[in-house]
């Protein structure tokens, strides 16, 4: 099983800003349907390190996920030392109606698992 890496992901720059001082790009992120397995032995899917792809000219200072991938029932997470994007679905909640719990997406689930293209859009902030 080959895993998802940072070539999995489409990036593409919807708004672009500068805020104190700062670039800040609206995101679209799409992952790869062709086939790769959330890796195990890691936390999340690497995300793309240059600078260029996320519309910086110099570095990535962070990301701000603001619309995850509810249509598919995921939610995402930014991991800022890693530049990981970690996947979690929700469980069934019990019976009484209690909170749902969330766990990692297994190593066996691939985006062609999901009804819809995953998709998250964020903002990109750096220079």
């Amino acid at each position: 099983m080959v895993a998802l890496a940072a070539s999995d992901w489409g990036v593409s720059v919807i708004d672009r800003r500068i805020e104190n001082k700062l670039r800040v790009n609206r995101v679209k992120l799409t992952l790869n349907t062709d086939g790769g397995f959330y890796p195990s032995g890691t936390v999340g899917i690497a995300l793309p390190t240059t600078a260029a792809t996320w519309g910086m000219v110099r570095n990535i200072d962070y990301i701000c996920i603001y619309d995850d991938d509810a249509l598919n029932g995921i939610l995402w997470k930014y991991l800022v030392t890693s530049h990981q994007i970690a996947g979690f679905w929700s469980e069934n909640p019990t019976a009484a109606g209690g909170p749902t719990h969330f766990s990692m997406l297994p190593t066996t689930w691939s985006p062609s698992d999901s009804p819809n293209q995953p998709t998250i859009y964020v903002e990109a902030k750096g220079w």
